[in-house]
This record gives structure tokens, C-alpha cells and sequence, in this order.
């Protein structure tokens, strides 16, 4: 964890929220200590840092006032979150009990709880010993098509990963639950697929391969020829984007742009309707600039003509390098039949250098 002075004075906010919870914790019950059976203490969804430090803080008060007490942190995901990002989430949180809050690592685990419709985190504490109160399964990949297992943003930490925060976000935390993933479903393939800053040069995302490559097949013993890597077009102007997949073992090619291809046909042929719609790369174009332009609104139901003709309408604003459908990337949410965008922009460099484009 990295704490500057803004970070210092959430700190100090989210320590007080944690005194607060604590008394209020200590009146309803919880600093009974002589339950032989497996409570869950706290519940919350994908909450900000400071919010999800206030709850551990009370769970390390709760295991710290007795050792003869066990802590579990039970993980749910959504069908349509990268697995790797949630797992860097929930063994953060582990981390944070075990380095700032002086908790053994013997005496709190992890575990993966089923997929729910929303993200969520429960806090269990259990006497030492004693069986799991969730059922332990390991998710099994045999995925038809590609799956995003994860996503590394690399670069100057406040521009790339942000100011505060406890999740695990280093390239070898997310290759270290990957290369775990890999193991357990021997048949699949690994893709890696880079896309580098505007600031990167093309040795740099090269180098940025070979230490991914070298660390599955050194550290976690993945066969090379089960790595298929990529390096693509170029996103964000400060940060390296490190995209990390599971495909199955037919494909020959880490190719991104032809997986999002078929999800806009299917998304296209079965009525799928527009979620949501992000914007990135554009510093100093406003979105409500690009959101004129854009055919394809939240609450429509999905028309590959409309995006086309939305990416040439951005190509000729003259504020951004021409657009394709290479530039645009989509997730789709079965359930719902709901189709999400993130379409990514490179501004010219007369943009670069002017002010906020209205």
C-alpha cells in the first residue's frame, strides 16, 4: 500500500469510521467470544478503499481479541468480472489484514464463493480447526471462446493504478493467479496481449512479453507452446495495458479484435441492448463532445451499422486519429442480453496542445 498525504487523511477518516464500527459492534454482540460455531461478521459489495479498510479493521480487532479465532474472507464475482482482477482484490485484502494490521497469515484464507449478480465479500470468523462453513470449489476453465481472465495497467503508478488503494496490482500478482489458472486447465491456451502506451516504445512492450512468458513457464510451469502473445494498438497515453486470456486450445492466434467481432453479431442477431457506452484516451475532448457524434445510446438495441457510422462521425470531428473497429472493445452480459462499449481514442496532436475540447 501507498499512502501520500491525501492518502494519510483518508487514513486518518476511514480509522475513525473503523472506531465507529467497532463500539457499534461491541453493543449489538460481537465481542461475545465464546461461540463455538462459524459467524460471518461483516458484508459488503465492490466498495471504495476506504470503505473496505473500515471493515477489515474490525475484522482484525475481532481476531486480534481472540486467538483462538480463524478468519475467512469469502469472494463472490459476477459472471461477466475478470476472474484475476477479483482474485488481486480478495488476496489484497489479505495482505492488508496480514502487513498493516499485524494478523498471520496462518490465521485468515481466501476462498472463492459462488457467482452472484453483484460483486461481494463476506468476513466469517470460525473457531481454529474447524470445517469451511462454504462450500471449497475451484473454478474449472473450459471456456468455448476467449475469456478476459485479467488486465495490467502498467506505468506511473497515479496515472495507471491509482493513488490509494490495497488491491494487488503488479504484473506478477496478476500472472501469479493466471499462471494458477493455467495449471488447473491443462488444454486451454494463454494469451497475452499488449497494448502499449503512446509513450512506449515497441522494445519495451517486447520486454514486457518475455517477462510475462518467462514467468509462466519458469514459475508456474506453463508449456511455451501454450502461450500465444500480441502486441496491438496503442490506448492510453500513459499507461501499458497488459490483457491476459484463456482460450481454448483450437485457436493458433491471440487475436482480440476477431473474439469482439463475434460478440457484436451475436449481440446484433439476438437483440442484445446497449449498457453502457465508456470513453477513453481523450485527455482533452469532453465526452459529451464524442456523445454527439455517437449513433449507439445507452437503452438502443445494438446496430453494428450505427457503430460504424458513430466511428466515421468521430474520424471526421478532425480531433482524433481514424477510428475502426479495432479501436472498440465489448463485453457482453448473457443474462441480461446487455452489450457494453469501451471505445478507445488517440487525439491528434493539435489536441494534445490546446485546452478542453467542448
Amino acid at each position: 500500500m501507498r499512502l501520500g498525504h491525501k492518502e494519510l487523511f483518508r487514513y486518518a477518516v476511514s480509522t475513525a469510521f473503523s472506531v465507529s464500527l467497532i463500539i457499534t459492534a461491541c453493543k449489538i454482540g460481537y465481542s461475545q467470544t465464546g461461540s463455538t460455531e462459524p459467524r460471518k461478521l461483516e458484508e459488503f459489495g465492490n466498495v471504495s478503499t476506504d470503505d473496505a479498510m473500515a471493515h477489515l479493521d474490525l475484522f482484525a480487532v475481532k481476531l486480534n481479541s481472540n486467538p483462538n479465532l480463524q478468519g475467512l474472507i469469502v469472494g463472490h464475482n459476477r459472471s461477466d468480472s475478470p476472474t484475476g482482477w477479483f482474485l488481486r482484490q480478495a488476496y489484497g485484502y489479505l495482505d492488508y489484514l496480514v502487513n498493516s494490521r499485524g494478523i498471520l497469515g496462518s490465521r485468515v484464507r481466501v476462498l472463492e464463493g459462488d457467482v452472484r449478480k453483484e460483486i461481494g465479500f463476506e468476513l466469517w470468523v470460525l473457531p481454529v480447526g474447524s470445517a469451511s462453513p462454504i462450500p471449497v470449489s475451484t473454478p474449472e476453465f473450459n471456456p468455448d471462446g476467449p475469456v478476459q481472465f485479467d488486465r495490467a495497467s502498467l506505468g506511473n503508478e497515479s496515472e495507471c493504478v491509482g493513488e490509494f488503494t490495497i488491491e494487488l496490482y503488479k504484473l506478477e500478482d496478476g500472472l501469479k493467479f493466471f499462471g494458477e489458472a493455467l495449471r488447473r486447465q491443462s488444454s486451454a491456451k494463454a494469451w497475452i496481449v499488449i497494448h502499449p502506451s503512446q509513450r512506449d516504445s515497441a522494445t519495451k512492450a517486447v520486454g514486457t512479453i518475455n517477462r510475462s512468458t518467462n514467468l509462466l513457464t519458469g514459475k508456474y510451469g506453463i508449456d511455451p507452446n501454450r502461450i500465444l502473445t500480441a502486441i496491438r494498438g496503442r490506448r492510453s497515453p500513459a499507461c501499458m495495458e497488459v490483457n491476459l486470456w484463456i482460450a481454448p486450445s483450437n485457436l493458433t492466434k491471440a487475436n482480440e479484435s476477431a473474439y469482439y467481432f463475434h460478440l457484436m453479431d451475436e449481440a446484433e442477431k439476438t437483440n442484445y441492448t446497449v449498457r453502457k457506452v465508456e470513453f477513453s484516451g481523450n485527455q482533452h475532448i469532453r465526452d459529451k463532445t464524442l456523445r454527439r457524434a455517437f449513433l449507439q445510446q445507452e437503452g438502443d438495441v445494438f446496430s453494428r451499422r450505427a457503430l460504424d457510422r458513430s466511428l466515421r462521425n468521430f474520424s471526421r470531428l478532425g480531433l482524433v486519429y481514424p477510428l475502426t473497429l479495432n479501436d472498440v472493445e465489448v463485453r457482453l452480459d448473457r443474462e441480461e442480453k446487455l452489450i457494453d462499449f469501451t471505445i478507445y481514442f488517440r487525439e491528434l496532436p493539435r489536441v494534445r496542445r490546446g485546452s478542453k475540447i467542448h
